[in-house]
């Protein structure tokens, strides 16, 4: 009777434990992720790409290289319940945009300048994402552990800079012809915000019952919209460019382009 009775405690504890927030006991998760998606037609943080832009010849990323988007985070989660997580994250990144927007051509007239509409070079962006999230995980799982989905808004911050030798407009002068370069793209260094909502899903497993190996694939929803909106409106897009306004225009861009599909993978640790 006594065996018996003893069973049914340490059942009854493994299901009291089973059904409580986290894994045994523990709650709270630290950990490392690293995010990865291909760069295609725009440069990566070596302004390098895959394919670059077939449409038209522009751009000065280089072509035909086994080009990657890379980005860092750190975050951490709580389990508020046996299928939910609470987290927070910072994502750190850098990127280029290679010049692929042209500029409507105009001249000075005063001193019979014409401008070109391309634009040389390229420029960098340093990026930082804070974003608030939660983690709905599947039934059949307990917090930390299985298949979920993830959801939550994200602020992304961006600072752009760029080398007036090496981001330029060819200049002529209409009457002897001679060639210089024509820099003007406001400050050399420029802070942009932008908002968004984060969505994905993934698996995580636990190994030696404090190491957590999360994996799946994330996407920035309003950057997939823009996908369509901005193939959609490109020829009405690029009448308002002006090189006052190219950095802003086209950081937005190269931003959506970096943050829009994303796989990861994950190393986290069960602290308390």
């Amino acid at each position: 009777m006594n065996k018996f009775i003893s069973y049914i405690f340490i059942f009854s504890t493994f299901i009291a434990l089973a059904q409580a927030p986290g894994h045994l006991g523990k709650r709270f998760v630290l950990g490392y992720g690293a995010h990865f998606s291909p760069a295609i037609t725009n440069g990566n943080a070596h302004n390098k790409t895959i394919i670059g832009h077939l449409e038209r010849e522009v751009g000065s990323a280089e072509t035909g290289s086994f080009a990657f988007n890379y980005t860092h985070e750190a975050y951490m989660e709580v389990a508020l319940s046996t299928r939910f997580m609470l987290g927070f994250s910072g994502k750190f990144y850098k990127t280029t945009y290679d010049n692929a927007q042209s500029i409507d051509d105009y001249y000075n007239y005063n001193n019979h300048y014409r401008i070109d509409k391309n634009v040389e070079g390229y420029y960098s962006i340093k990026g930082t994402s804070l974003c608030l999230y939660g983690k709905l995980y599947s039934k059949r799982y307990v917090a930390p552990w299985g298949r979920y989905i993830i959801f939550g808004p994200v602020i992304n911050l961006y600072r752009t800079s760029y080398d007036s030798t090496i981001m330029f407009q060819t200049l002529t002068d209409s009457y002897t012809y001679d060639i210089s370069k024509f820099s003007k793209f406001g400050e050399l260094n420029q802070s942009f915000t932008g908002f968004n909502i984060v969505y994905g899903w993934g698996r995580s497993r636990i190994i030696a019952k404090r190491v957590i190996l999360d994996y799946g694939i994330s996407m920035q929803l309003f950057s997939v919209m823009s996908l369509f909106t901005e193939q959609i409106l490109s020829s009405r897009f690029s009448k308002t460019v002006t090189s006052d306004n190219y950095i802003e225009k086209t950081s937005g861009i190269r931003i959506r382009g970096l943050n829009r599909f994303n796989a990861f993978v994950k190393v986290g640790f069960l602290i308390f």
